[in-house]
């Protein structure tokens, strides 16, 4: 590989050195990479875009220019989904992982600002105190130190056209300017081309090794666009078009024109800060995936590990604030309708009224109700309503959840006594008459001293013998109904059964006596009927 350089009318061609065509090829293979994932995202967006029957340009994407679609350019509804990737340090760290973290950091900036400034300022609207300080690690001095004007990398955009500039240079640059940032981590020892970044996560110290070289977003050699253009894939032949498109444009503005060249890094920020941009005008929701180990199996957790992933994504910061703040912030009304139910635990239920769009009095009043219920003293400052809604903690919140599942597992309990009520009621509309015919027959035959026979009320045999037969039916009447009856009254009707069937039977064994001789069923009969106390 040579590089060309021109001189008045004479083009000079000179050998790269090993280092140097190394250097070349791994600067085309950037560049590859960066305008062919340019390029596919553009198709994808006009596909998006396009009606039955179109078709797609097939012309790459060129930096700098805008692109052909947009989410507000006549497409009025949008589902992004930002999948990032998560915070690094490794014990070598380069200018990927600096810009990679820098992303990281806009995003936790931006997390920051949409979740805990916006609690902050909640409660102020509302006119409710927080009783003690929240704080936050905020982190947009970071992000200064890092994108701002002065920061690390416009330094580095600054360095890369400086002659003879080096990593090492650029280094020193950034230590003397920022060195004394509170951000900024100096190294011990000078000499080097180290310095490290006190990011929201973790300190990670990065080594400035290939930074410049990274960063010139220029290409290797000036017959790059030739080679390409004389490839045999069209993506190729396309992305050579698009590069010899920008040479012709930068030669045709003059030689007095003067264009600041485009960097890796500034191509990185203006996309971050659209992306950003796009981020906070949008109604977002965050999702935290956490990684339970490294060998990718089920059911094995790294504590370690997911500790280490929690602290870096700022769920154990969010966490925190959430402690420290009011977690649930609900509207009079949700509030009224969700919580109302727990009056149920009280002794003396409030009756329960309509609820309002603003109804502050039977928030207020509710409020007080439930502090009874939930052992929250009134002046603990975890229950507080403010202008249009009522603010808890998380401990109150947990506290009213469970009274509520409480409540209503109270009510389902009294649905279900009444129901089975009414259906041990229906199941015994058909049994009522025959218990009234059992009682009946018991007011009617039952002796009325405790031990006395039936008989003194059935005078013959026959009459026994019949009534029997009545009871008996009575009885098997009642047992063949759906539902059991442990009634008193059946009880005694068991026992009038049981007695009335033992005398019939005595009787019935004194009338065989009439014809028999056998002197031993003679003295049984007699026994079982003095037993009985016949008449």
């Amino acid at each position: 590989w040579s590089s060309t350089r021109v001189t008045g009318r004479d083009a000079i061609e000179t050998p790269l050195r090993l280092d140097q065509a190394r250097a070349a090829r791994d600067g085309i293979s950037r560049m590859l990479y960066g305008r062919l994932f340019e390029w596919l995202i553009q198709r994808m967006n006009e596909r998006l875009q396009l009606g039955v029957g179109d078709d797609v340009g097939t012309r790459p994407v060129i930096a700098g220019e805008a692109p052909l679609w947009t989410p507000d350019g006549g497409n009025d509804r949008l589902l992004g989904i930002l999948d990032i990737s998560g915070f690094e340090s490794f014990q070598v760290n380069s200018l990927e992982q600096l810009l990679i973290n820098l992303s990281n950091e806009q995003l936790q900036l931006q997390f920051n600002e949409a979740v805990f400034k916006s609690e902050i300022e909640d409660c102020v609207k509302e006119g409710v105190e927080l009783g003690q300080t929240i704080s936050y690690a905020d982190n947009s001095d970071c992000v200064v130190l890092l994108d701002g004007r002065g920061g690390i990398l416009d330094m580095l955009d600054e360095e890369i056209a400086v002659p003879k500039a080096t990593d090492l240079t650029f280094a020193n640059k950034v230590l003397r300017a920022q060195g004394r940032h509170q951000r900024l981590i100096t190294p011990k020892f000078y000499g080097a081309a180290v310095f490290g970044i006190q990011h929201y996560a973790a300190t990670v110290n990065y080594t400035c090794d290939g930074f410049l070289e990274k960063n010139a977003d220029r290409l290797p050699s000036d017959t790059v666009a030739d080679v390409l253009l004389a490839s045999e894939m069209s993506v190729l032949r396309q992305v050579g078009q698009c590069l010899q498109e920008q040479a012709n444009s930068a030669s045709a503005s003059g030689p007095g024109a003067k264009s600041k060249a485009k960097s890796a890094t500034s191509r990185f920020r203006t996309s971050l800060r659209a992306l950003m941009g796009k981020i906070g005008a949008a109604d977002t929701h965050y999702v935290r995936c956490i990684k339970p180990n490294l060998e990718n199996v089920p059911e094995e957790f790294a504590a370690p590990m997911v500790h280490e992933q929690l602290r870096y994504s700022g769920v154990l910061e969010a966490v925190r604030i959430r402690q420290q703040g009011f977690s649930s912030r609900i509207r009079f009304k949700e509030f009224l309708l969700r919580y109302r139910c727990v009056q149920l635990l009280s002794p003396s239920p409030e009756p329960h009224r309509p609820a309002a769009e603003g109804d502050e009095a039977a928030a207020r009043e509710l409020l007080t109700c439930l502090q009874k219920n939930v052992d929250v003293a009134a002046d603990s400052g975890e229950m507080v309503v403010g202008k249009t809604k009522v603010f808890l903690k998380e401990r109150v919140v947990a506290a009213l959840e469970a009274a509520r599942a409480r409540a209503y597992l109270l009510a389902v309990l009294h649905g279900q006594r009444l129901l089975r009520g009414a259906r041990v009621r229906r199941m015994l509309r058909p049994v009522k008459p025959l218990l009234q015919n059992v009682y009946s027959w018991l007011i009617q035959f039952c002796p009325a001293k405790a031990g006395a026979a039936f008989l003194e009320r059935l005078q013959t045999l026959g009459q026994a013998e019949q009534e029997l037969l009545n009871l008996t039916c009575c009885l098997q009447q009642v047992a063949g109904t759906p539902v059991g009856l442990p009634i008193g009254i059946l009880q005694r009707a068991a026992a009038a059964h049981r007695r009335l069937m033992e005398e019939v039977t005595a009787l019935q064994r004194l009338r065989h006596l009439e014809t028999s001789i056998e002197p031993e069923a003679i003295s049984a009969a007699l026994t079982a009927a003095t037993a009985l106390a016949l008449p």
